[in-house]
């Protein structure tokens, strides 16, 4: 017969070894992008997502809890949707729903807009930005013909395979280089008419002017944000996109927005 302390060695060497080949195995699917789900009992392939901001240093909430400050990369998600909140102080939230499906690497960069925009004259140079005529922006007629009726404020993207342009109340998207069937997108609609629409430098975003306020949303949709008051239509906006250009008492001044 053995002896008892040969027992209790070959029991804990047991444990030893199957808690190293548990590990292994764990270590092993991590760095495959695997997680175990314990509500379904399987090995699942995750998501990635990596959030940066403009400016950075956004705090960052997934489903409302606190992760970190951007620029931050959330590994090992499980696939579904998430509610991903971004706060800085002197900015408005940033918000979206994000799908994160297996195997999927997702990148998001988020622009930041001032809640109070610093208003001051601008010089005479900066002036000079907003008398400078838009050019004209010229669209074929065989695009005009499968666009809704009354559609107009024409603006092209910076690759210019995408019209922005609106009819009354709704913003919609022309996707020059799509099925015929799926080029026209609508990204906004509202209870009033808007009085003027076009693309923000960067070309992911949208500007429009409704109640006499200038409003920034996002080509997805998301994020519709109010920029500031204006008291005319008479506004453009900086190459950077940081500066609005805008006619006050025969003045011309100058909003910082980011």
């Amino acid at each position: 017969m053995l002896p008892q302390k040969f027992h209790l060695h070959l029991f804990i060497w047991f444990w030893v070894i199957l808690s190293f080949l548990l590990l292994s195995f764990l270590l092993i699917a991590k760095a495959a992008g695997l997680t175990f789900n314990f509500k379904a009992k399987i090995l699942e392939k995750t998501g990635l997502l990596v959030i940066s901001s403009d400016p950075k240093g956004a705090d960052l909430y997934l489903d409302g809890k606190f992760k970190g400050k951007t620029p931050y990369k959330l590994e090992y998600l499980t696939p579904r949707l998430y509610r991903i909140t971004l706060t800085k102080e002197g900015y408005h939230n940033w918000e979206k729903t994000e799908k994160i499906e297996a195997g999927k690497f997702i990148k998001e960069n988020a622009l930041l807009f001032l809640k109070n925009p610093v208003v001051t004259e601008a010089t005479d140079d900066e002036a000079e930005f907003l008398r400078t005529p838009p050019k004209e922006v010229v669209v074929d007629e065989d695009i005009k013909k499968l666009l809704p009726s009354g559609s107009g404020d024409f603006s092209w993207d910076k690759t210019k395979s995408i019209l922005l342009y609106r009819t009354g109340s709704e913003i919609w998207l022309y996707y020059r280089d799509k099925p015929e069937k799926e080029r026209n997108k609508i990204v906004a609609r509202f209870t009033q008419d808007l009085k003027k629409v076009l693309f923000y430098p960067d070309s992911q975003h949208i500007m429009f002017v409704l109640n006499n306020e200038l409003r920034i949303i996002e080509t997805s949709g998301t994020n519709n944000t109010k920029l500031l008051d204006l008291p005319s239509l008479d506004f453009a906006v900086s190459n950077s996109g940081e500066q609005v250009y805008f006619k006050e008492n025969n003045k011309i001044k100058k909003a910082k927005i980011r």
